[in-house]
């Protein structure tokens, strides 16, 4: 899904004024800036919790500019290490074709 979808989805029950809590102070214009922003958010902090860390991040710079540290390292271990789930294969994404004797057949299917 798009994170313009995402957006559209979130905004369109909340719309409606029978959705809305009273005194409501937020508008309700969610974009997909809004959603990746959220997605590089969080998976900085799962980043810093998995590897046990605290996260800081500096009060004096701009909103978008404070976790680009945080997101430099991040794409430099991928660099480094790889991204965990590139090589993985499970039952869910990978079907293995067995030939008549149950062998597999070399053939697998994304």
């Amino acid at each position: 899904m798009s994170a313009s979808n995402c957006a559209e989805i979130y905004d369109t029950p909340l719309a409606r004024p029978e959705n809305q809590p009273s005194e409501w102070p937020f508008s309700l214009n969610l974009r997909h800036e809004h959603i990746w922003s959220g997605i590089s958010h969080l998976s900085i902090l799962e980043h810093v919790e998995r590897e046990q860390e605290t996260l800081m991040v500096p009060h004096v710079s701009d909103q978008r500019d404070r976790l680009a540290e945080h997101i430099k390292m991040r794409n430099r271990l991928f660099a480094e290490k790889g991204q965990p789930e590139w090589a993985h294969y499970c039952e869910n994404c990978v079907r293995f074709y067995l030939d008549k004797d149950g062998n597999p057949s070399g053939e697998l299917s994304l």
